[in-house]
């Protein structure tokens, strides 16, 4: 991950990256999802997980998360997906979504 994202100019963009090899056991455990969101000072429900797999949307699950789901990921069936408060198919959407379920948030956050 460190890798892709250091080649791609990404790795700037991240204040906090929690990989497989940081002790923390993997999703769908919620542990490396809740350390992160406690590193950033948010609590789990102000947060939103965005994941296209059925190890996302039980991550989330297990977290106390709301899931938003990308339809162009890794699983075979929308019910895997379960449960989403959100199917997607292009940031647009998800965009959309935002605005009209948190408008404050997107008018206060954009830096």
């Amino acid at each position: 991950t460190l890798a892709l994202l250091q080649a791609r100019g990404w790795l700037a963009h991240f204040s906090h990256i929690h990989c497989l090899g940081d002790g923390l056991p993997a999703k769908p455990d919620p542990a490396p999802l809740l350390a992160t969101l406690a590193r950033l000072d948010c609590p789990p429900a102000q947060a939103l997980f965005v994941g296209d797999s059925r190890i996302d949307a039980q991550c989330a699950a297990n977290s106390g998360l709301t899931f938003a789901a990308h339809l162009g990921g890794y699983h075979s069936d929308l019910a895997e997906l379960a449960p989403a408060a959100l199917h997607y198919d292009h940031p647009r959407h998800l965009l959309r979504w935002l605005a009209q379920t948190h408008p404050r948030m997107l008018e206060t956050e954009h830096g």
